[in-house]
């Protein structure tokens, strides 16, 4: 744990969780690797790396500069999550996913109801590779995914909002969820019995039966009795 760590170049590699009270600077040609959380505002110069070695946290969810970046991450197949009040500004390359799998990048407080995005993608810089995104996503830049086919594309996930005017290619948006109807049958009254309007109908002469139908409405027929 540090008040204030600078890397102005190096590697750095890690597992399990690194915190510094004022942030992290990582400087060009430096490369932060590993897997587990680094709970720290994040500040990562053009020429720097990070690299996924297991599911990464990144970021501090508290600070509107949680996590800015010029550089390269790289999510290898694992979920990468990055923390912001606000919106995390991705670096010139993010690259999803690899030759062994999809890579994961999620918005660590991100919520449907958000008015703002959570990730910004400038002009000049590419999201690239396979994988999913959740959180609400403009871009100004270029994704690209690494193909067409269903494990090769770049998928922006539900209910989150793709917006910008960047370019898209071999990405798709997931459809959302539809809500599925009860399979209750509905109720049904059974009909009331029939019940005359003379207690004693004597034989030889009509007799009006009333019944009340399940709708409620009264219906009269006369009959003879024998």
């Amino acid at each position: 744990m540090c008040g204030f760590c600078c890397i102005g170049w190096g590697y750095v590699a890690f597992r399990w969780a690194i915190a510094a009270t004022n942030g992290i600077a990582l400087g060009s040609g430096a490369s932060l690797v590993g897997g587990g959380s680094v709970n720290a505002k994040i500040a990562a110069a053009f020429g720097s790396t990070i690299q996924a070695g297991g599911d990464l946290t990144l970021g501090d969810s508290t600070s509107y500069v949680g996590f800015t970046s010029d550089g390269e991450l790289y999510t290898n197949s694992y979920t990468v999550t990055i923390n912001d009040r606000n919106m995390a500004g991705l670096g010139s390359l993010t690259r999803l996913g690899n030759v062994f799998g999809q890579g994961r990048l999620t918005a660590g407080n991100a919520r449907s109801t958000d008015n703002y995005a959570h990730f910004l993608l400038e002009q000049g810089k590419n999201l690239v590779g396979r994988g999913e995104v959740n959180g609400t996503f403009k871009n100004q830049g270029d994704v690209i995914g690494d193909g067409t086919g269903a494990n090769e594309r770049i998928v922006f996930n539900s209910p989150w909002v793709v917006s910008g005017k960047g370019t898209f290619t071999n990405t798709v948006r997931s459809p959302p969820v539809k809500a599925r109807r009860s399979a209750t049958a509905p109720t049904r009254r059974s009909p009331a019995p029939f019940r005359s309007s003379s207690a004693e109908p004597r034989r030889g002469r009509a007799t009006t039966i009333t019944t009340r139908l399940t709708t409620g409405e009264k219906s009269r027929y006369s009959i003879r009795l024998p």
